[in-house]
């Protein structure tokens, strides 16, 4: 789900923020880390997408190379150095 990667990316950061509903708001700041317009959203979206890979790891010998977590470390320390 988006909205579990871009707080573990704020987490990962060491940013502190709050959650309101389908909003993101920086603790110190008070200014909109995320801000959604209701007009953006999919009438008919659900609240649940759930994937299985298990045909690609039977079929195919193919294997996760990162968990969920480990993509957030290496994506965000690479920008962390890029923008250092």
């Amino acid at each position: 789900m988006v909205k579990e990667f871009i707080l573990k990316c704020l987490d990962y950061l060491k940013i502190k923020y709050q959650v309101n509903g389908h909003e993101i708001i920086d603790e110190h700041s008070r200014e909109f880390i995320i801000k959604t317009n209701p007009k953006f959203f999919r009438p008919t979206d659900v609240d649940l997408l759930v994937g299985n890979n298990t045909k690609a790891k039977t079929k195919l010998g193919w294997k996760p190379k990162h968990t969920i977590d480990s993509l957030v470390k290496d994506m965000m320390s690479a920008d962390v150095k890029r923008y250092d």
